[in-house]
């Protein structure tokens, strides 16, 4: 398992050394490496302009009319986009289950809660590989001389071949296909990021059934912020997936934090609570028999943000 995922690290900077040859910088454009480092979701991405023409520039302070633009420019794709994505504290909860089990069932605080899966609950595979085909906009606000942020909208395509069920990893080879708005803005005293996505997930073990989903997720921060707002200083998630063939909904996923500012460092530290709700029918076979008894889980995400 841990093999596999380093390997498609090597193999996506492998992949990029060669096409970065076979394309040309003045044929394709400029191309970039970006990283994400977050203890529930790290990727590394390589970005490959599909054309030469000028990323274009939109105004963030009207959020609408940033939605309108990625949405209208949708079935216009300017650039590809290659990840590997790994999350790091539900594959570190798994490890504990499987490695060191007497420390995770030290952890439970009765037969249906425990901590760590408190903490590492909500996702349901260790990493991928995803390409992603679309469009992308900078953020740039009246009087700033720099680009503060993008916007991206466009079709994504995402394979792995593990399946976190219960903290128990399951050999199952997934495909994932999306439509996905997503933008981030940082300013110097306030960040935003936000994402919509509707998609499908597809699994060739027998026992995981087949989905559609809808999410949407929004995350502020407010350096210079006092005082008590639920709109400043939060952050919101929400998800619910329904079966592929018999259009039932199967799960829920609801999530709200708070955000706490380090204001010197630029920073915040967030906790986030929520609850997910399995509602029978997400497995078949001998996965459904054993599945937990509980249909709701209560999931807490402590963070920091830089």
């Amino acid at each position: 398992m841990r093999h596999f995922y380093l390997s498609i690290l090597i193999l996506l900077n492998f992949s990029a050394n060669i096409l970065a040859k076979a394309f040309p910088l003045g044929q394709w454009g400029i191309q970039e490496f970006e990283a994400e480092v977050d203890p529930y979701y790290s990727a590394i991405d390589w970005i490959v302009p599909l054309t030469q023409e000028a990323v274009p520039v939109v105004d963030p302070s009207q959020e609408s009319g940033v939605y309108g633009y990625l949405l209208k420019n949708l079935y216009k794709p300017r650039f590809g986009l290659l990840e590997a994505s790994l999350n790091p504290l539900p594959i570190l909860g798994v490890y504990t289950k499987q490695d060191q089990r007497k420390f995770y069932d030290r952890a439970g605080i009765s037969s249906n809660v425990n901590l760590i899966s408190i903490v590492t609950n909500g996702f349901r595979e260790p990493g991928a590989v995803s390409f992603f085909l679309g469009n992308v906009a900078n953020f740039k606000s009246t009087g700033e001389d720099q680009p503060s942020g993008k916007g991206y909208s466009g079709y994504l395509l995402s394979y792995g071949n593990y399946h976190i069920y219960d903290n128990s990893y399951i050999q199952d080879h997934w495909i994932e296909t999306e439509i996905k708005l997503k933008g981030s803005n940082n300013l110097s005293n306030r960040t935003l990021s936000w994402s919509f996505r509707v998609g499908g997930k597809y699994h060739l073990h027998p026992e995981i059934r087949d989905l559609w989903y809808f999410s949407i997720m929004r995350d502020r921060t407010d350096f210079d912020a006092s005082g008590f707002s639920l709109l400043q200083n939060s952050n919101f998630e929400y998800r619910v997936d329904f079966d592929y063939m018999r259009l039932k909904f199967t799960r829920y996923l609801l999530l709200l934090g708070k955000k706490f500012p380090l204001h010197h460092k630029k920073a915040a530290i967030t906790f986030s609570v929520g609850l997910l709700r399995e509602v029978e029918g997400n497995y078949t076979g001998k996965l459904a028999a054993s599945a937990p008894t509980s249909e709701w889980s209560f999931i807490f995400r402590p963070n920091l943000s830089f």
